[in-house]
This record gives C-alpha cells, structure tokens and sequence, in this order.
C-alpha cells in the first residue's frame, strides 16, 4: 500500500484550468492534464470539466475543513474565503 506522500507526489500539482474549448484541463504551465469527452451536452462537459479543475482546491478546502472540525471550531475568515472559492471553482462559477 502506498502512502500519502507517494500518491501525493504522482499527482500534478494544482492549480488547474479549463482551456480554451472549456473541455481540457491544464495545470499552470498551460500543460493538458486530461480532456472530458461528451456526447450530446456540451453543457455537462463544461460542468464537468470545471468540477475537475477545482480538485486541487477541494482537496486543499477539504483538509482544511478536517483540521476545523478535529479542533472542534469554525473556519476563520480566511478558511471560510478558501473553502467558499474552492467550491465556487467547482461550481463553474469562478
């Protein structure tokens, strides 16, 4: 079995992008991480598409989340501003 770390370590670091064609998703170096094909509906593609270039983000927003409800508190203002855009992101609404 693998450790955090290794897996960690084999995936592209964020953050990622939809490209032009609002389908493809690339890391910073406008580098293509992977495409979402779609038959019929464009619209879920781009969806799709944005939800999995927002994963860098929801993973960050996420372990956040487990640090706040392990110490038993809220987010900060600044957790929370993380945590909104990360899912904003997620949503398409970036």
């Amino acid at each position: 079995m693998e450790t955090k770390e290794a897996v960690k370590a084999k995936a592209t670091p964020g953050p990622w992008h939809t490209g032009p064609n609002g389908v493809d998703i690339r890391d910073g170096n406008e580098d293509p991480i992977t495409i979402v094909f779609y038959n019929d509906d464009p619209e879920k593609a781009e969806a799709n598409a944005a939800l999995i270039a927002a994963a860098p983000e929801l993973l960050e927003a996420l372990k956040t989340a487990k640090v706040c409800l392990k110490e038993n508190r809220g987010p900060s203002m600044d957790e929370f501003k993380q945590i909104s855009a990360a899912i904003r992101k997620g949503e398409g609404r970036e």
